[in-house]
């Protein structure tokens, strides 16, 4: 059965492949360069950190890289060590970003362990404020006790003084009062049954009157009869004896309010005392209220003070807590960024210097038998000289095979240039 045209394309794209391999491997044979060298500056050269470096150069160089890297530097020609030049710099770039990334990097965890000592210095100094708030809050609740029992106080201050001018004025008030009554009754029914300014019936009505305020003067049983009869006399109708009668009646009257009088005069200090000691207990009182009420709105804010202190200094041990994972992947980081470049270092940089410098084996060769000359120039010991001469025959040996691989390799790239050219 004959073959499908995917597998005949997959055929093309094989034999195609294979011999493009076949001859790198057999040129890097000749350079006396392991294809694993070649491929790890290679895979350098399509590093992504070289992404800005135009596809086609990138492919030149790919391609130059068996002819000019992986020949020996003492018989590169021009066109190769410039090529060799342009992968030092494509290295060198890579080297260069990468330490700028590790540099970032670096500053990164810098920073993080800034932020470590910057955070216990806020944790410190959160802690001491809300060590001030708290001892804020409870000199502000103290306050606020000493202002309850000082309104407390007041309040019975004011109540026991205004029993006091209750129970104090009550005689003065109950005095004032009768004297009020007393000299309206004298001025009035009193006088009006001495002067006989009545009609009719009016006398006795007059006289029940006065009855009760007759009974608070300060007169004898008999006189105190006997005035009942005279009052409801009419002035012609009284005797020497009924007016001596109203006489002392009158006399007992103007004695009782003189009494009354001197009473008040007496308690009047007494009570203004006392009114003055209430006004001045309603305003301890309202000074007390307002006191206690700044010292809760006091209170209340120290609360809130503290409150607030509490929630920052949570705040702030929260972010400590999660100071170590942050360090811990920035650290991660950090070191990761610091193993790919010494590892680029390492193999690729470090290949990429031993292919720069690398000798043919002419080279060698001449070298050692210049060595040669000088040991036997200094008489060097037999065994000494025996090592020499084989270690030059194993470079002449070695020194034919590259001198074949540089004069295949030479012939090859001007035939390459030859067929550009043309």
């Amino acid at each position: 059965m004959a073959p499908g045209r995917n597998n005949k394309r997959a055929l093309a794209a094989t034999s195609a492949t294979e011999p493009a391999a076949k001859k790198l491997a057999c040129t890097l044979k000749k350079q006396g360069v392991c294809q694993d060298k070649h491929k790890l500056i290679a895979d350098a050269l399509q590093h992504p950190l070289v992404n800005d470096l135009p596809e086609d150069c990138r492919n030149m160089l790919l391609a130059a890289l068996p002819l000019s890297l992986c020949v020996a530097s003492d018989v590169r020609r021009d066109f190769q060590d410039l090529a060799v030049t342009m992968i030092e710099e494509v290295l060198s770039k890579i080297a260069e970003k990468m330490e700028d990334a590790l540099n970032c990097e670096s500053e990164k965890v810098k920073n993080v362990e800034a932020s470590k000592g910057e955070l216990q210095q806020k944790l410190s100094a959160a802690a001491e404020a809300l060590k001030e708030a708290q001892a804020l809050t409870s000199h502000r609740e103290v306050e606020l006790q000493t202002s309850c029992l000082a309104f407390q106080g007041a309040q019975a201050t004011l109540s026991k003084l205004e029993e006091e001018q209750r129970t104090g004025d009550e005689a003065f008030q109950t005095a004032k009062v009768e004297k009020e009554a007393m000299e309206a009754a004298a001025a009035g029914d009193f006088e009006k049954l001495k002067t006989g300014e009545w009609e009719n019936n009016e006398g006795k009505e007059m006289l029940q009157v006065l009855l009760p305020f007759l009974a608070k003067l300060s007169m004898d049983a008999s006189l105190a009869t006997a005035s009942q009869n005279v009052l409801v006399k009419k002035p012609a109708q009284r005797g020497a004896f009924d007016s001596t009668v109203m006489d002392e009646v009158d006399k007992s009257f103007q004695a009782k309010i003189a009494e009354l009088s001197q009473k008040l005069s007496t308690e009047e200090p007494a009570s203004r005392e006392r009114a003055t000691g209430v006004a001045n207990a309603k305003v301890e009182l309202e000074t007390a209220e307002a006191a206690q009420k700044q010292a809760a709105d006091s209170v209340m804010i120290a609360r809130q003070a503290q409150k607030n202190a509490a929630a920052e200094l949570h705040a702030i041990e929260v972010s400590l807590e999660d100071y170590e994972p942050t360090f811990k992947a920035a650290t991660e980081i950090h070191d990761d960024k610091q193993r790919q470049l010494e590892t680029f270092k390492n193999s690729s940089c470090g290949v990429f210097d031993e292919l720069k410098c690398r000798v043919s084996a002419k080279k060698l060769k001449e070298l050692a038998a210049s060595e040669a000359k000088a040991a036997a120039a200094t008489e060097m010991p037999a065994d000494a000289a025996g090592a020499m001469t084989a270690d030059i025959k194993d470079a002449t040996e070695a020194a034919k095979g590259d001198e074949e691989a540089v004069m295949t390799t030479t012939q090859a790239h001007d035939g390459v240039q030859a067929a550009e050219h043309d």
